[in-house]
């Protein structure tokens, strides 16, 4: 009784951890099929350095409010120091989490391997001719 209860725990934790990966994959495919690889790509860079800043943000408001503490000139400025010094630390750690998770998850994908039956994608007619891309200091630029 007592090892199935065990295996059971274990099993349901297994599955609730599975559970955000399949969430956050097939969000991930919905919009790379949205928006395309590039542009996904791209936006997910975006957010996970905003999520740097934040982290950054934080860790001012970290110092700041010990700074406050430090100074103690009444309870009250303590105490609100104590808070946005609290305050701070979640905004470091929360930023921190989803700026590494958002970056290797940019990675991931990025370095994924290509898929062999896929079908090519169609070109789009743009308006201006397609021209070669050009060379300079070792970096393609349009």
């Amino acid at each position: 009784m007592f090892r199935a209860n065990i295996l059971l725990r274990t099993t349901a934790s297994r599955e609730r951890l599975d559970a955000p990966r399949e969430r956050i994959a097939m969000s991930t495919a919905e919009s790379i099929r949205k928006f395309g690889f590039k542009r996904w790509y791209e936006r997910t860079l975006i957010e996970s350095h905003a999520y740097l800043v934040t982290c950054f943000l934080g860790m001012i408001t970290t110092f700041a409010g010990l700074q406050l503490v430090a100074d103690h000139n009444s309870v009250t400025q303590s105490l609100l120091g104590f808070v946005a010094s609290a305050f701070g630390v979640v905004l470091v750690v929360i930023g921190l989490r989803r700026y590494t998770l958002l970056l290797a998850l940019a990675e991931d994908w990025a370095n994924a391997p290509p898929v062999r039956n896929a079908k090519p994608m169609r070109r789009s007619r743009s308006r201006r001719p397609a021209r070669p891309p050009t060379m300079m200091h070792g970096i393609g630029s349009w």
